[in-house]
């Protein structure tokens, strides 16, 4: 029987968005445009806050918008992660049925990972995190093998790192292609080991132009290029405005790829439709450029709207 598509595990974490004042984000005692974690705020404050106000629920989390938009385009796919028995995790379930994923969520007592973003009138945003139990994973290990690739990011290496090493090493060991995206610069500088523990083991890496710098400790483009050929079958980075480059070990080669004309409305979730549009073409056999060139495509469509999913407004 032929392989599912992409398999993703993923820190299901669901974006509150809400419109405050400069006010409130001062009685938060918050710096404005900065994100930060619930354990370093006050609660109490910010429950007095949202008391009344109309929030919008996008659940999301990097890998998950990878897997959503991947099964959009047509891909099969599925999703490991947790979420808590609240009404937010309901939410959650019911997006990925409304996006035709394969519910692999666990469902354990407690409170739902969420982000809560907050809009001030300038339209910046500033962001609190609380993870809750999200970090639980709870991963049924047969899935694996049902997938062709098994797709997830550094992310989930600093809520679960041992979980995330579990689910890799398993889907090297069935022979499952592995996918992962480097995720954030800031992250891979505070856990550079961690995450060099876990990209050795994909097949295909993500990354945007200063990820790719803090992994390699390079700045020369052409170095980094270099030094990520020498470690993956297949390197992506992304560079924004001057599009992306692809290298390719089959044959010892860099691919450029050209960015799309778009008007940018929101670039948050760029990098996941990327991943989606490009692991979408590779699933069909088709070319590395072809797969960079749609990658591109879908990631523009992306910034041209509010949300981090095709789908979206």
């Amino acid at each position: 029987m032929e392989n599912k598509g992409i398999l993703g595990l993923g820190n299901a974490l669901t974006d509150l968005i809400v419109n405050v004042s400069e006010k409130e984000i001062k009685e938060l005692r918050l710096k404005k445009g900065t994100a930060t974690v619930s354990t370093r705020c006050n609660m109490g404050s910010l429950e007095k806050i949202l008391q009344g106000k109309k929030m919008k629920c996008i659940p999301g989390g990097s890998p998950a918008n990878t897997i959503a938009n991947a099964s959009i385009l047509g891909a099969e796919c599925g999703l490991i992660g947790t979420v808590g028995n609240d009404t937010i995790g309901d939410i959650y379930h019911q997006d990925l049925r409304q996006n035709k994923v394969n519910d692999y969520l666990y469902t354990e007592k407690g409170k739902s990972g969420r982000c809560y973003i907050f809009v001030t009138p300038d339209c910046e945003r500033t962001m609190i995190a609380d993870i809750g139990v999200s970090k639980n994973f709870k991963i049924d290990f047969d899935k694996i093998p049902e997938y062709r690739i098994f797709h997830t990011s550094a992310y989930e290496l600093k809520s679960n790192y041992e979980k995330t090493m579990e689910a890799l090493e398993y889907a090297k060991k069935c022979k499952t292609e592995i996918s992962f995206d480097l995720a954030d610069s800031a992250l891979i500088k505070k856990n550079k080991k961690a995450v060099m523990n876990a990209a050795k083991y994909a097949e295909i890496v993500f990354a945007n132009i200063e990820e790719a710098e803090a992994f390699t400790g390079l700045k020369c483009r052409r170095e980094i290029a270099t030094a990520l050929l020498d470690l993956y079958e297949i390197s992506v980075v992304k560079i924004g405005k001057d599009g992306s480059w692809i290298g390719s070990r089959e044959g010892m080669k860099f691919i450029g790829i050209n960015p799309c004309d778009v008007n940018v409305v929101n670039t948050n979730g760029a990098g996941d439709a990327y991943s989606a549009g490009f692991l979408f073409q590779y699933l069909k056999g088709k070319s590395l450029c072809s797969c960079g060139d749609y990658g591109s495509a879908i990631a523009s469509k992306i910034c041209e709207k509010k949300g981090a999913r095709l789908n979206s407004e």
